[in-house]
């Protein structure tokens, strides 16, 4: 662990003073981690920024104006978050609102975490945790059947339509007759909300724009019926954004 910790610039990063830590945050100010994970920094870049993401948790987990309404909202953003993942996160989640911060993470699929040896159910807590998610276009099967069922299922109306013929003789050498019926059956049953083959078909972008699913549990949106989740399009593309 210690070799890991030569890599370029990270000595003077760790080893000399510093007028920066995380309880700064709490005063306003934003602090942004830009040290690469690979290239020359490599592990020591990633174990750099591991650590400041943990002293933070520790440091919002322990603020004095804890609970009050009044407490500064502060946010942690991760870009990869699968790389900084740890299990004091499946800890400092359920938390994370009473401690006014918002904790955002963004990934690819539910793989990448999986692959780095992360256990599953810590994963799956820890989003199942978080009160909101964007889901874009993803081809990873598991990932969209997981994110189907967090969006529940819903009654759904099906109607079965059937056609019958049946020929009637009037005699041995008169003509057949055709009599014709047709039946309806409508059944209700549940199923999924959003299938997630659908989020294979969600807008890719490409134009400048792409589509999502956002899932609020805490929220209800009036134009798709008062559930708790919708599909969205974003606008991509920065340089198609009218400025005023």
């Amino acid at each position: 662990m210690a070799s890991v910790l030569m890599g370029r610039g990270i000595s003077e990063m760790i080893s000399g003073e510093t007028n920066i830590t995380p309880e700064s945050i709490l005063s306003g100010k934003i602090v942004i981690l830009d040290v690469a994970v690979k290239g020359d920094a490599g592990q020591s870049g990633l174990m750099i920024q591991a650590a400041w993401k943990y002293l933070f948790q520790r440091s919002i987990e322990r603020r004095a104006d804890k609970g009050l309404k009044t407490a500064r909202p502060v946010f942690l953003w991760e870009d990869e978050g699968h790389l900084f993942f740890s299990p004091h996160d499946v800890e400092f989640q359920p938390t994370a609102r009473d401690c006014r911060a918002a904790h955002v993470i963004i990934t690819q699929n539910l793989h990448n975490f999986f692959q780095l040896g992360h256990k599953p159910d810590a994963v799956k807590a820890v989003f199942g945790s978080m009160n909101t998610h964007i889901f874009h276009t993803n081809g990873d099967l598991e990932t969209n059947k997981w994110a189907s069922e967090r969006i529940g299922t819903a009654i759904q109306t099906l109607t079965n339509f059937s056609n019958s013929s049946n020929r009637k003789s009037s005699g041995a050498e008169g003509p057949n007759d055709a009599e014709s019926g047709t039946s309806t059956s409508v059944n209700q049953q549940f199923a999924s909300a959003f299938r997630h083959e659908s989020f294979q078909l969600l807008k890719k972008g490409g134009d400048g724009f792409c589509e999502a699913l956002l899932l609020w549990t805490s929220h209800r949106f009036a134009g798709n019926g008062g559930k708790p989740y919708c599909v969205k399009q974003f606008q991509q593309d920065s340089e198609n954004i009218p400025h005023t």
